[in-house]
């Protein structure tokens, strides 16, 4: 294991069992190498370490800081839950896409999960903020949308959300998601 790195050939989501340790020494680096060109920066230089790594070797999602972005309370909670039952206990929730800017510029997150459908700042006005943003349009995007909805897929899409889930989901289906977005980033 290095910072999270699994190296297990093996099917499925990967993970670590040096979850704390492995984050932690995530966070150190990123921070040592923060006054060269931010922290956000150096979380994307760790990323990309990870992905030319080589093939067999992958980077745990347990290791990863999500941040859930939903106008409900009880969604965000949700999937927060179905996170830690992946082994992803490094969660944190916004409200909606103006609170979710300034958490994201200052808060060294690797996923971003967020509701396409909410008040205030739609999910697609938040991805369009974080794609437009030096710093922070690297973070890979899943978007939740409503049965049907195929006109906010496609706007999705074109905006640069990198996978989608309608409601109602499973955390199988979440970990699947997960699975395909991180396994497209290493092409």
């Amino acid at each position: 294991f290095f910072f999270g790195l699994s190296c297990d050939p093996g099917q499925g989501m990967p993970c670590c069992s040096r979850q704390s340790d492995a984050y932690h020494r995530k966070e150190a680096i990123a921070k040592s190498l923060a006054p060269v060109g931010g922290v956000n920066a150096a979380h994307q230089l760790l990323r990309e370490y990870y992905l030319l790594a080589g093939t067999n070797a992958r980077v745990g999602i347990n290791n990863m800081k999500f941040l859930v972005v939903d106008d409900f309370s009880t969604v965000r909670r949700i999937v927060k839950n179905m996170l830690a039952s992946l082994g992803c206990h490094n969660v944190q929730q916004a409200d909606d896409g103006r609170t979710a800017l300034p958490m994201l510029k200052k808060g060294n997150f690797d996923f971003v999960i967020v509701d396409g459908n909410m008040a205030g700042m739609q999910g697609i006005d938040l991805v369009k903020h974080i794609r437009a943003d030096e710093e922070l349009k690297h973070l890979p995007i899943l978007m939740i949308t409503d049965v049907g909805k195929r006109e906010q897929i496609i706007k999705g899409r074109q905006a640069g959300v990198n996978g989608f889930i309608e409601k109602p989901f499973t955390a199988a289906v979440l970990k699947e998601k997960l699975g395909k977005i991180y396994e497209s980033l290493k092409r």
